[in-house]
């Protein structure tokens, strides 16, 4: 995905929903709709998206929209290949210049998506999957973390640096490890502008 179509997708995310959902935010989500133990159909994440705060967004036009899902597609792809590269991108500043905020936003959004996992959330409690991502977030206690996160005053900012540093390979190592559980397919799934509309 180029920078450009980055750019324009977060042009989009700030006209749309503001601070509430950000490139971070977006990430997180995403990433947790792709490494669950199964397959979540597009229609079913999309939701959130489409229906925010319960209200449907509304396009100025069809072209808009069109171009609203080939980015929405485009990025999953995207995070969907970083992961599978073993260089998963959160979109979380470097750690020279860490942001609490990027951070929580990438909570807020991981967390969200793991609630589509449904009975499957049990696998959290896995070693295998705690071990590569109990540094990353305090899954056994969610809002501990969103808490933790969100108070400057609880967590260092070193700390914050080197737990996001962790990211892009902690993830992958969760789909991994639902792989050879034999839960989900070796070869990753992509999805197109077409399924997001359905």
């Amino acid at each position: 995905m180029t920078l450009k179509r980055i750019n324009n997708l977060i042009a989009l995310l700030d006209f749309y929903y503001g601070s509430k959902i950000t490139i971070q935010f977006l990430s997180g989500y995403v990433a947790a709709v792709i490494v669950a133990p199964m397959q979540i159909n597009p229609d079913r994440w999309m939701q959130f998206l489409l229906n925010f705060n319960r209200k449907k967004i509304r396009f100025k036009s069809v072209t808009e929209e069109e171009d609203f899902l080939s980015l929405i597609a485009e990025f999953f792809n995207h995070i969907t290949d970083t992961i599978k590269k073993w260089n998963y991108n959160s979109y979380i500043s470097s750690a020279d210049s860490i942001s609490q905020k990027e951070g929580s936003l990438w909570c807020d959004g991981f967390l969200l998506g793991v609630t589509f996992w449904g009975d499957a959330i049990s696998f959290m409690n896995d070693p295998k999957i705690l071990h590569p991502f109990s540094n990353v977030v305090y899954i056994h206690s969610p809002q501990a973390m969103i808490n933790d996160l969100k108070q400057d005053s609880s967590i260092k900012k070193e700390w914050n640096a080197e737990v996001f540093n962790q990211l892009p390979h902690a993830i992958p190592e969760i789909r991994r490890h639902f792989v050879k559980k034999n839960l989900i397919s070796k070869k990753p799934y992509y999805i197109t502008t077409e399924s997001l509309a359905s």
